[in-house]
């Protein structure tokens, strides 16, 4: 790359894997020289024991955080679309990435009427089906128009990739495959005290309460750790009292316990490509996933992890975690790790043929 080119990532979260998956995409953009700003929401929006301050931190690695209003609420589109257009408008931003689908929409909007030059939006997940009433429809019709109007989509695996066409009749030169990805982390060989981990956002798409159910059948409770915030989780640490339940903990925590654990478990309904997921692959935790299409685009099942449709194949596949030979495991487990290796190294090689080959700045 001959000079610094800028790029600007306005977002209306972040939180959960949205964060995450700024912060990957980020990573390699400054290893390539691209100058980044972000446009985050004028008004914090602390979620699932997150924190702004915090967030705004890690964007302060790669780049410089600027602020815009961005609601989330369907009466404040036209004043915020208004709003944030002044700081695009004869910018010198070469590009601008929007994340998440309310700055989705705004700046797809701005792109219709020439507000921004080139856009690269990141879905990071299409679910008009598990909203509520009062958005489904809407969300679903401002998808269908505002489709096209976007220079270029990265999808985050193959199954958002053939939505994007499928559903939404993107032209597939339109559509680049960028894999959600982890920094590869060394993982310690220790002894593995909990069977079973859940990480995720404890909210009703991740049908956490369905996970703990079968294994509360199976009375595998005191082999498995919660982790995680949301709406759901005082009313499950009341239900499943007998779990236990650690709630929002540091990263750092985070990822001693999954080098503690053998099995990730997620009966989620919608996912893009779960960050969590990688997360306890890159530490050699073999995943036990609900097989739908974010988990099918990481998991093949029997080689680098399990996937169930049901809840009594759920159990069956509890059942078979309880006595399967150490060899089969470690089989598992290697593979685990060899995916996320493997998706790393596809999402930077991908990124860096884009903005050489196809985005000519």
């Amino acid at each position: 790359m001959r000079k610094r080119n800028k790029i600007a990532i306005i977002t209306e979260g972040p939180y959960s894997g949205i964060l995450r998956s700024i912060i990957e995409d980020s990573r390699v953009l400054k290893d390539m020289g691209f100058e980044i700003t972000y446009f985050l929401p004028s008004t914090a929006r602390d979620r699932y024991g997150e924190r702004r301050e915090k967030n705004i931190l890690e964007f302060s690695r790669f780049g410089k955080v600027e602020f815009t209003p961005l609601r989330r609420k369907y009466r404040f589109l036209i004043a915020d679309i208004f709003r944030s257009r002044k700081h695009f408008a004869n910018s010198s931003y070469d590009v601008v990435m929007s994340y998440g689908g309310y700055a989705g929409k705004l700046a797809r909007i701005l792109y219709l009427f020439g507000g921004i030059r080139r856009l690269i939006h990141v879905p990071q997940g299409f679910d008009t089906i598990h909203k509520k009433w009062s958005v489904r429809f809407p969300d679903a019709f401002f998808e269908r128009v505002l489709a096209r109007y976007c220079s270029w989509y990265f999808a985050c695996g193959s199954s958002e990739t053939f939505k994007l066409e499928d559903t939404y009749h993107i032209p597939s030169s339109r559509i680049r495959l960028n894999p959600n990805a982890i920094p590869f982390r060394k993982v310690t060989a220790r002894e593995r005290k909990n069977s079973y981990i859940i990480l995720s956002r404890i909210s009703r798409d991740k049908r956490v309460g369905e996970s703990l159910k079968a294994l509360q059948l199976l009375n595998l409770e005191q082999k498995t750790l919660v982790i995680g915030d949301g709406e759901e989780l005082p009313i499950l640490k009341k239900k499943y009292s007998e779990f236990t339940f650690l709630g929002n903990i540091p990263n750092e925590q985070a990822f001693s316990h999954l080098a503690a654990t053998r099995f990730i478990l997620s009966s989620s309904v919608i996912e893009g490509m779960p960050f969590s997921i990688l997360e306890a692959m890159s530490q050699g935790v073999v995943p036990i996933l609900s097989r739908i299409d974010g988990h099918k685009d990481i998991i093949q099942h029997g080689v680098n992890g399990f996937l169930f449709d049901t809840s009594a194949d759920l159990l069956d596949v509890l059942l078979y975690t309880e006595v399967m030979s150490d060899d089969e495991y470690g089989a598992l487990s290697l593979s685990a790790v060899r995916t996320v290796q493997g998706l790393r190294e596809s999402k930077r090689v991908r990124l860096m043929n884009f903005f050489t080959h196809d985005c000519i700045l």
